[in-house]
């Protein structure tokens, strides 16, 4: 459902952040608002890719029956 897809979205792109967040206290580590932004760029990626393989997986199937 949509709200799974959002939620599933919203923790890994949490978990970005985090992990952002926790360089800043590992000597020689720098959080970069565009390493941020580069999990958000791909995380859209990501997303387009599933949505469009799962959408032509459904189509196939629907062909097959």
């Amino acid at each position: 459902s949509a709200a799974r897809w959002a939620a599933a979205l919203l923790a890994v792109l949490a978990y970005g952040a985090l992990i952002e967040v926790a360089q800043l206290y590992v000597p020689g580590r720098v959080g970069e608002w565009a390493d941020l932004i580069a999990d958000l760029v791909g995380i859209g990626i990501g997303t387009t890719v599933a949505a469009l393989l799962l959408r032509a997986m459904r189509a196939l199937a629907s062909t097959r029956r």
